[in-house]
């Protein structure tokens, strides 16, 4: 792997097993798990800049704290 153009990133066992479901379900052809991180975050990425709320408020902010919550 290029390491100027991918990077790991390690997620709990929870996390993988939600995100992993929703690859399965969202779309109706099969998705790598890469492509599916790399479209929750750029969907939330994209939404976070255009926002018009301060960022503690933000519904990202909510929607990052359910996904990687505790």
């Amino acid at each position: 792997m290029n390491p100027d153009k991918f990077k790991s990133l390690a997620i709990r066992v929870d996390t993988y097993n939600k995100v992993r479901e929703m690859a399965d379900k969202i779309f109706s052809i099969p998705i790598s798990m890469a492509k599916m991180n790399e479209y929750i975050i750029k969907k939330a990425h994209e939404e976070w800049m255009n926002k018009d709320k301060p960022q503690s408020e933000h519904p990202t902010k909510a929607l990052l704290e359910e996904i990687f919550k505790k």
